[in-house]
């Protein structure tokens, strides 16, 4: 109750805030989420598939799956990277 009340004193003392541009806003912040989950979803999963075909080379020697699992490794820098800044992203859309 006690944050209403702060939140409620707040808008005052800096005035209403503009609803003009919220819907715009939300929209916004809708297509961010769009693109940071799935990315994120598959940025936390992909590096268990990088180990499993690392995995995979071990026992047969296959150097196929070496190739992958290293070709893999370097698109989990990238993948992360864009995850973060879309996260820091919707961090500021507010």
């Amino acid at each position: 109750m006690h944050l209403v009340l702060a939140a409620a004193g707040a808008s005052s003392a800096f005035g209403a805030p503009d609803q003009e541009y919220l819907f715009q806003a939300r929209q916004m912040q809708a297509l961010s989420f769009a693109a940071h989950i799935p990315l994120v979803c598959f940025g936390i999963a992909f590096p268990a598939f990088v180990v499993f075909v690392e995995w995979l080379h071990l026992p047969t020697g296959d150097p196929v799956y070496r190739v992958l699992a290293r070709r893999w490794s370097k698109v989990m820098l990238p993948l992360f990277a864009v995850g973060v800044v879309t996260g820091t992203i919707l961090s500021f859309e507010r």
